[in-house]
């Protein structure tokens, strides 16, 4: 990946989680058009990053409540 391609991935990913944080979404809304017109995959392709995304997403956002929970408990 070049600096080029890294930055401009960058900023894509900073306004998915602006408008997305702004509306209460995860992003993954914004996420799959950007994909497809902005990078070039193909819709296959694109729904396959963008669930796995999602998936990391889900997951981490669960182990942190989880650890936070445990932590919260007397």
């Amino acid at each position: 990946m070049s600096v080029r391609t890294a930055g401009v991935a960058f900023m894509a990913g900073a306004l998915v989680a602006t408008l997305g944080g702004l509306i209460g979404l995860g992003g993954a809304e914004f996420r799959l058009p950007i994909l497809v017109a902005g990078f070039g995959f193909a819709l296959r392709r694109a729904a396959h990053i963008n669930l796995s995304v999602s998936l990391v997403t889900v997951t981490s956002a669960a182990a942190v409540r989880l650890w936070l929970g445990a932590r919260a408990r007397p």
